[in-house]
């Protein structure tokens, strides 16, 4: 991190506001604190009320002591004034007096409004405030003005906070009297580890010296940094303490950029007033929303609870206590884990109630929860709201800070009175039980208590996002691949070229004992031509591959790539209203089936290992899901769980199938080369043989052997290489308009066949889970959908080699035998119809296929599929494709095209018989 050019954005002035003038003065003497507080702390008793603690008479307050001071820690202390009988009833008789001295001073209407709020006062302040409230018809906005904080002019004036308390390690390092005039903005988030770094930048003991080093720019910088941290360590550390360990400097560095303004405002109106001011703590809650909303802090979240559930495998009930656990970091839990390994709920439970640091965190959340609940009674019983079943609701807040981190909590509970300012306070139950089923609710969609939960307009951005990733990912593969494959395809061709004009230049060293009367030079000079009549004719072969390749590389590659078109028609299913509603709503159930995928897909680097998984988005997210089922969330709430194991297995086995399809379409990249060096080879070989024989022949007519040849075969081979040239260009014209139709149909056709597949895929967690599963219901449904996938572009492949390839003979018969675009009329009429008929009706398939599926899977309840709702309609789909592909006429168009008689002879011939029309195409 780059010191004060990050932290020094939010804190900037903060520590020259500090070294004030009473950073030098030095400490004086404490007086001792009186035993009540020493044996409480000053907060716990500020609970109880300071009026509640002035009624206890002094033999009282020592009884108290001697019950419950005895603990080694204050909050155990604090914790035993509940637990024990004696000492509740002391404090509830304590409670007692003081409200009736609340009703005598200021009336019961009054305390009924505001009596837990009175509470916290003291006998002298309360007095004051009966002198400067009177009785009458203003006492009680009088009051309430008071309490507010903006008390009448000449009222008692607003209580000093009380001095902060410093950890002794810290009190080690610093004088008191240097700590005490530091700002709180400072003091109240710096850890020990910050003072330690400070005190090792300014070791001078005495005040003046140590005065003087703080106030020195590069400490200030120093500090400025500590405090940029210690801020962000503070506020996600409630979230779950493992987290901060995981930040780095570049995950602090885009929060502070993200959070700049929260932060400057925050940190503004802290030294303009105070940390207790109302409008700095809204701030504070900004700043705090800001940073734990964010993507990298949710991510840290969901990776540590990953990490949590993965030290408690075998603990289905993990997410019971998961609020519980976010206060321990990751080697404390793996510990308690392995302190307590039983699986029995019961049984582990116990043994987790006997660990010291469990039992401590259990007695903390008790004392918190009983202290919430009872600040609600308080104010619903001054609201003249009656008694509550105090045991009831205490019950309700323990569980919910076991299963929720306490910031979640507290960010909760303050977006519910946001929502219903009515709920602020307390009059009756109904309003406590109204703010418990709001912060159930908004529970759902907070991206802190529910990690899994993604809005529908972010889920429809982050897809647009992934889609965008993903295609550019797989465009720079796709491009590669077919470089690659394309030099080597011409390094085999140089190979031939090269090892073929050898040959033929090396023949006279044969050909010279079987004809000794011809010349050398006649020899020689017949092979030269020869040998280099077949290396034109193959580095044309070379160029006209490269002229396609880059064609097709940089003009038709998004449409003609299978792949491609497939995660193409991925992300248009997702974005789809139907899954864009589902996984919205299952991710408020805390189920992530779509926001973990995605942000992978988002945050993935092209050097990434996992980055080859993620482009093949479909199978991605189906074994994403495969292995949710293996989660305890989802255990949880399954019904098959004894199942799982077994089918979870067959899950990931038939995902094999659909990426053993999609490794087998990544190859029609690379089919389309290959299919060129055929398309051209394959009529050129008998050319290619022609012209390596050429010496010889040279040779025998030489000989006066009679074979024609010399001369007129060099003839006959400029006029195939010229021949050659002149059908590259209208062959690759006809490749430039028929790949991007191929791409279309690839396009129209992938949308319905993977929706079909990610239903299923979607359909088989609730089927396994919740369904009655069987294993070969399960291999047939997603092996069918898969399938079916996979034939449909098949279609396409034997449609463009049947189709290319007929043009490549049907112009090899013009440009070297003299025939005319005339005698194919039929071809360029009903062979366009039919290769079109042929890729159009996979396309009407699909989608039919998908309508059926979704007429009948919309009565469908996928918590009770069976094996017949799971395989209806893919095996029924996959079977019916070739079927009804025959049925009409597709097969048959295809054949049509493969066997369409071209004439490869010199000799003018009439028009040849086309062979019977395909039923696909009208009469003509």
């Amino acid at each position: 991190m780059k010191g004060s050019k990050l932290a020094g954005r939010w804190w900037a002035g903060v520590v020259a506001a500090a070294l004030v003038v009473g950073l030098v003065r030095t400490a004086s003497a404490q007086p001792a604190e009186p035993p009540l507080e020493a044996a409480f702390g000053k907060a716990a008793l500020a609970e109880v009320g300071a009026l509640v603690v002035g009624e206890l008479e002094p033999a009282a307050a020592d009884k108290l002591v001697e019950l419950c001071g005895k603990h080694e820690k204050i909050e155990d202390n604090v914790a035993c004034l509940e637990r024990d009988a004696e000492a509740a009833a002391i404090l509830k008789a304590a409670h007692q007096k003081a409200e009736h001295a609340l009703v005598e001073a200021l009336g019961e209407a009054v305390v009924k409004e505001h009596g837990a709020a009175l509470l916290k006062l003291d006998k002298p302040t309360l007095g004051e405030l009966a002198k400067t409230c009177p009785e009458g018809e203003g006492r009680e906005a009088c009051v309430k003005q008071h309490l507010s904080g903006a008390p009448p002019a000449g009222g008692p004036p607003k209580p000093e906070p009380e001095a902060q308390a410093y950890p002794p390690e810290v009190l080690e390092l610093f004088p008191q009297a240097i700590l005490d005039v530091l700002p709180k903005l400072i003091t109240r988030f710096l850890r020990v580890e910050d003072y330690r770094a400070l005190k090792k930048a300014c070791p001078e003991p005495e005040p003046e010296a140590l005065g003087a080093c703080l106030a020195k720019p590069d400490t200030q910088a120093l500090l400025n940094d500590l405090l940029g941290v210690a801020v962000v360590d503070d506020i996600v550390g409630y979230m779950d303490a493992e987290i901060p360990k995981r930040l780095g400097a570049d995950a602090y560095h885009e929060l502070f950029t993200t959070c700049e303004k929260q932060g400057d405002d925050w940190a503004n109106c802290t030294l303009a007033k105070s940390m207790e001011d109302e409008a700095c703590t809204a701030l504070e809650e900004a700043l705090a929303d800001c940073v734990t909303d964010n993507d990298i802090i949710t991510q840290q979240f969901t990776e540590v609870q990953r990490d949590k559930k993965a030290a408690f495998a075998g603990a289905e009930f993990y997410v019971d206590i998961a609020g519980m656990l976010a206060a321990l970091d990751l080697e404390t839990t793996k510990k308690l884990r392995q302190a307590c390994p039983a699986n029995g709920r019961d049984e582990f439970l116990a043994c987790l109630a006997a660990d010291p640091v469990f039992s401590k965190l259990d007695d903390l959340f008790s004392t918190i929860a009983s202290a919430a609940v009872e600040e609600a009674a308080g104010e619903i019983r001054a609201a003249g709201g009656g008694e509550i079943d105090q045991a009831k609701y205490q019950a309700v807040v323990y569980q919910a800070l076991l299963a929720y981190p306490v910031h979640a909590l507290k960010k909760l509970t303050a977006e519910c009175q946001k929502k219903k300012p009515e709920l602020a306070s307390m009059k009756t139950a109904a309003d406590l039980d109204a703010l418990l089923a709001c912060v159930d609710e908004v529970s759902e969609t907070s991206p802190i208590a529910n990690p899994a939960f993604i809005g529908k307009d972010t889920l429809r951005k982050w897809l647009g996002i992934g889609r965008e990733k993903v295609m550019d990912m797989l465009r720079k593969k796709e491009r590669a691949g077919q470089v690659k494959s394309t030099w080597r395809i011409l390094i085999v061709l140089g190979a031939i070229g090269a090892l073929g004009a050898l040959l033929v230049l090396g023949s006279p060293l044969v050909l010279r004992r079987k004809y000794p009367s011809v010349s050398g030079g006649v020899m020689w000079k017949s092979s030269a031509f020869a040998a280099v009549t077949f290396l034109v004719t193959i580095a044309l072969l070379g160029v006209t591959l490269l002229i396609q390749r880059t064609v097709q590389g940089y003009v038709a590659t998004d449409s003609t790539s299978p792949v491609m078109r497939i995660a193409a028609g991925t992300f248009d299913a997702l974005q789809e209203d139907k899954y864009i509603e589902s996984f919205s709503d299952l991710s408020k159930a805390r189920l992530d089936f779509i926001k973990e995928p995605l942000r992978n897909v988002m945050n993935a680097r092209e050097d990434d290992t996992k980055s080859e998984e993620y482009l093949s988005f479909a199978a991605y997210i189906a074994t994403h899901w495969s292995e949710m089922l293996e989660q305890p969330e989802v255990k949880n709430i399954m019904r098959n769980v004894e199942v799982v194991k077994k089918l979870v297995g067959g899950f990931k086995g038939a995902l094999k199938v659909y990426k053993s399809v999609n490794w087998i379409l990544k190859l029609l990249p690379i089919l389309l080369p290959l299919l060129t060096v055929l398309l051209y080879l394959l009529p050129m070989k008998d050319t290619l043989k022609e012209i390596a024989t050429a010496p010889a022949r040279a040779a025998a007519e030489s000989a006066g052997a009679g074979a024609t040849g010399g001369p007129g075969m060099f003839q006959r081979a400029k006029g195939t290489v010229r021949a050659e040239m002149k059908l590259v260009w209208p062959f690759l014209a006809v490749v430039l308009v028929f790949l991007p139709l191929v791409g279309l149909c690839l396009s129209l056709i992938a949308k319905p066949l993977v929706d079909m597949f990610v239903e299923h895929a979607l359909m088989s967690v609730f089927y396994i889970g919740f369904g009655e599963p069987s294993a070969l219901g399960f291999y047939l449904s997603m092996g069918s959908a898969a399938l079916l996938l996979g034939f449909g572009v098949v279609i396409y492949i034997l449609a463009m080699t049947f189709f290319l390839g007929k043009v490549r003979v049907i112009l090899r018969s013009k440009y070297h035998f003299g025939q005319t675009y005339r005698q194919y009329k039929k071809f360029w009429l009903w062979g366009v119809v039919a290769v079109l008929f042929a890729m159009a009706l996979p396309v009407g398939y699909a989608y039919g296929a998908n309508f059926l599926m979704d007429t009948l899977h919309a009565s469908l309840d996928w918590l009770k599929l069976t094996t017949t709702d799971m395989i209806l309609v893919p095996l029924i789909a996959f079977l019916g494709f070739p079927v009804l592909y025959w049925a009409l006429r597709g097969f048959k168009a295809l054949n049509w095209i493969r066997k369409f008689p071209v004439v490869l002879t010199a000799t003018p011939a009439a028009a040849p018989a086309a062979p019977a029309t395909p039923a696909a195409a009208p009469a003509s």
